[in-house]
Parts: structure tokens; C-alpha cells; sequence
């Protein structure tokens, strides 16, 4: 209460389950955000590392620096010439070399009325408010860009414009949205790990002019939750062979597997927890030899394991708590006590 923070905690259970993702929440007073803001923007301009950049309310909430950078016209000679001597030249000179940036957007944003030169950026968070969200033509200056993080807060998956532009950005390595729905995939080829929250998958997954495959040929992480229309996992996915931890968590739509997925022989992590309609697993899970955790908790639907599970000698995790429709294990598990390490099963 000191700090002006309170974490709250919504899923105790995940906290037992590691590299997994907790949904914990830091509240933070509005005073301590404005004393944050208040600070950096003690700093020029050009001098911060971190921005935060409001463009609510039709741009009233905009700095005046943005403002001032890109009047059009007449409107913007009168303001140059109404200005204080040396404005100018300050102008001239401020650049954008933050960090990381922060963009708040709503219903009344326009992407086409300002340009910046975010040469330095490395980190882009756009917190948007809308149904339509259109990616501005500056993000493609962004040469330096490894992590770009998309939040609507809107109640409807928000659809998202100008998504190729990312597909110019040679360090992009790390893509998380939330609540949008997922356009078609351009080429990312230096991107590593994909995480999708409470979005739409239809379009990029089921009717895009790229195979996935070549549009993410080194993803290594694949993270998706509470996608509702997320039916199946496209075959598709199981040629990334640099993949090592795929997990679907939540979408209760799920019902099958490829079986395609034993290609995936770097795969290190399996996590399919709480995907209600999963009926099954294929058989070829068996066979992937690099899994060393496997998450099926509360995959109520979930009747049996495949045969060969006790081939799995790489593994030291197996989730299967709330799996009431899992009655029995193969016999192929009774292999596990010739390992030489120890296996955790946390169950109920």
C-alpha cells in the first residue's frame, strides 16, 4: 500500500506450472503513473529512453512537439512565424530516440495526419481503443524494432490495416497482440516468438495467401489463448522446425491435433490446458523425443493418452490435474522407472 501497487491475482494454480504465463495484474495508482510521466518529460526529447505518446480524443491529448512537426500547409508557416525565435531550429533537431515507445490510440485516430523518426526504437506498445486500427507508414522506419506489443481495449477483436509493414523490419524478433483480429501473414522471418490473446484466427490461419511455414520459418515459441474460434491447429505449423514450445491454453473450441506435429523434433514444451473439446492426442506425440513438459491439465473431454507416452524419456513434467475423463494411463508408462531422472506428475 506504500508503493501505490497492488498485484492482483487471478489464477493461483499457474504459479506451479513453470514457463507458463500467470494472469497477475499490477494495479497502479494514477498518482504514481503521473509522477512517472512527470519525469520524463523533465527530459528533452531527444534525450528519452522511454515515451509515452497519447493521441486520444481526436489528438487533443497529443504533445505539442508531435503537433508542431507535422502542421500541413499555410497553418503550419503561420505557427512557425508566431513562434518564439529558436523554435525552429529546436524542431529541426529533436529526433525520436526512445527505447521504448508507448502509443495510445482511440476510435478518433487518424494514422495519416503525423511521421516521426523512431530510428532507435526497440520496443513499440500500442494500447489502442477501436474496432478498425490501421498501422502507421513510420513503423517501417523502425530498423531497430525487436519487440512490438498490440492491446485493444475495445469489447470486439479489433481489426488490424497496414499489418505488412512488419514484414520490412529486420529485427523483429517478438509479436504479442490481444483482443485483434489476426490479418493475413506477411514474411517475418526473423520472428521467434508469437503470442495471441483473446483474438480471432480465422483469417491468418485459415485463409492467408502464405503458408505459414514461410511466413515464420524460425518461430520458436507459439503462444495462444482464449482464441474461441481456434478449432484446430493448421497442419501447417508443424514444418517450423525450429519450433520448441507451442502452447494453446483456454480455447475451448480446440478438438484435434495434426498429427503432423511428431515433424516438430525440437519441440521442448506441449502445454494444451484447458482446452475443454479436446478429445484426443495423436499418437505421434509419443515420438517426440525433446519434450521435457507436458501440460494437459483440465482437458476434461481428454480420454486417453497416446500408447507410446512412455517413449517420451525426456520427460520431467506432466500436468494432468482435472482431466475427469482420463481413467487410465498406457502401460508404456511403466518404462519411466528405467529412467535416471526423476518425473513430476502433478495431478489430483
Amino acid at each position: 500500500s506504500k508503493n501505490l501497487a497492488n498485484l492482483i491475482v487471478t489464477r493461483k494454480v499457474a504459479t506451479d506450472v513453470e514457463m507458463y504465463y500467470n494472469n497477475h495484474f499490477l494495479m497502479q495508482h494514477d498518482l504514481l503513473r503521473e509522477l512517472a510521466n512527470h519525469q520524463s518529460n523533465q527530459e528533452p526529447i531527444e534525450h528519452r529512453k522511454r515515451l509515452a505518446i497519447d493521441l486520444t480524443q481526436n489528438g487533443k491529448n497529443c504533445p505539442n512537439w508531435l503537433v508542431e512537426q507535422n502542421q500541413p500547409g499555410i497553418f503550419s508557416r503561420m505557427l512557425s512565424f508566431l513562434s518564439v525565435r529558436g523554435t525552429q531550429q529546436q524542431q529541426k533537431q529533436e529526433q525520436v530516440t526512445a527505447r521504448i515507445m508507448f502509443v495510445s490510440t482511440d476510435e478518433t485516430f487518424t494514422p495519416d495526419w503525423y511521421n516521426m523518426n523512431p530510428d532507435e526504437t526497440e520496443v513499440l506498445i500500442l494500447n489502442i481503443h477501436s474496432n478498425k486500427y490501421t498501422f502507421p507508414d513510420f513503423i517501417q522506419k523502425m530498423r531497430k524494432l525487436k519487440v512490438l506489443i498490440v492491446t485493444n481495449q475495445g469489447f470486439h477483436p479489433c481489426e488490424l490495416n497496414n499489418f505488412e509493414v512488419l514484414g520490412s523490419l529486420p529485427c523483429l524478433k517478438r509479436i504479442s497482440l490481444e483482443k485483434v483480429s489476426v490479418p493475413s501473414l506477411c514474411k517475418l522471418r526473423k520472428l521467434r516468438n508469437l503470442s495471441l490473446y483473446m483474438c480471432t484466427t480465422k483469417q491468418a490461419f485459415g485463409s492467408s495467401d502464405i503458408k505459414i511455414s514461410d511466413a515464420l520459418p524460425n518461430l520458436v515459441e507459439l503462444n495462444i489463448d482464449y482464441c474461441m474460434d481456434m478449432v484446430e491447429l493448421p497442419s501447417d505449423f508443424c514444418n517450423i522446425m525450429t519450433m520448441k514450445k507451442l502452447s494453446i491454453t483456454n480455447c475451448h473450441k480446440l478438438s484435434k491435433l495434426p498429427p503432423e506435429i511428431v515433424m516438430l523434433k525440437n519441440l521442448e514444451v506441449l502445454r494444451l490446458s484447458s482446452c475443454s473439446d479436446l478429445k484426443e492426442m495423436p499418437e505421434s506425440v509419443g515420438r517426440l523425443q525433446q519434450i521435457w513438459c507436458l501440460d494437459i491439465s483440465e482437458c476434461i473431454s481428454l480420454t486417453q493418452l497416446p500408447a507410446d507416452i512412455g517413449e517420451l524419456h525426456g520427460l520431467q513434467k506432466l500436468y494432468m490435474w482435472g482431466c475427469s475423463g482420463l481413467n487410465e494411463l498406457p502401460h508404456s508408462v511403466t518404462s519411466f522407472e528405467n529412467l535416471k531422472h526423476v518425473i513430476h506428475v502433478i495431478c489430483d
